[in-house]
């Protein structure tokens, strides 16, 4: 099972297969509507693949061992979709008005910040991890302008000291070819030069630059509408990824 690929061998359907499917029944049907009715058992789990990116139409695995597996490990490395992301989100806005208590003490309300305060954890680290590569991206332009620099000074002082040798060694007519000789080497080298400075500008310039934390935006679970298209995008972006979120949700499956 371990040797499986992921979005190869198997994976979990998206929306735009279905769409896909959709097209193609209403294609084969004429153009006239068609109900695609998809199983829960293979919208919320992992299915065959039949090749990369594309899950087969209608097939489901056999085992129950391998289903599990494999389902967890697609969630591991897709993340959550934007319907599971609602319909977690549902389940625990159930629990929460259900439990006894004060509000921000009720345990789905807790459950959620715990999540939302991960989340905002990890946006940190990458949005850390994302500016040591742009300090670092932008340190080797740097140093890359400041070589083409040395190497074109360099390069200057040699022609310089060449073109007096010739000067002095050959006829007049001689030393004005050597000079125009020397000109030329020159221009290719400040071409050389030029040409350093504006790759490390443009190394410099593409560099990623710090992302601020997402998870920052999302709402409090008393106060968040499954139907605020804002909210429940801003609550994805937080979660999709959580390990104990995704955790959690396969829970909500077998309840």
């Amino acid at each position: 099972m371990l040797s499986k690929i992921h979005r190869v061998h198997y994976g979990l359907i998206k929306e735009d297969d279905i769409a896909k499917w959709v097209a193609e029944a209403v294609a084969a049907a004429g153009g006239e509507q068609v109900d695609l009715h998809i199983p829960d058992s293979r919208r919320l789990l992992s299915v065959p693949f039949v090749g990369k990116d594309v899950p087969s139409p209608s097939s489901e695995f056999a085992h129950p061992e391998v289903i599990i597996g494999l389902s967890i490990l697609a969630y591991r490395h897709a993340g959550l979709r934007e319907d599971d992301t609602r319909l977690l989100v549902s389940k625990l806005k159930k629990d929460f008005l259900t439990q006894k208590g004060p509000l921000r003490e009720r345990p789905a309300y807790l459950q959620f910040e715990d999540w939302l305060r991960v989340a905002d954890l990890l946006c940190e680290e990458e949005a850390a991890a994302t500016a040591a590569a742009a300090a670092a991206a932008a340190a080797a332009a740097a140093a890359a302008a400041v070589a083409a620099q040395q190497q074109q000074q360099q390069q200057q002082q040699q022609q310089g000291r060449c073109s007096q040798a010739a000067s002095l060694a050959l006829p007049q007519a001689g030393a004005g070819a050597g000079a125009g000789a020397g000109k030329d080497e020159t221009k290719e080298a400040d071409g050389a030069a030029a040409r350093g400075s504006r790759a490390a500008t443009a190394a410099a310039t593409t560099a990623p630059t710090a992302v601020p934390p997402s998870s920052t935006v999302s709402p409090q679970l008393d106060q968040l509408q499954l139907t605020d298209a804002d909210h429940m995008r801003a609550v994805h972006r937080a979660l999709r990824r959580l390990p104990d979120v995704i955790v959690h949700f396969l829970k909500v499956l077998t309840d």
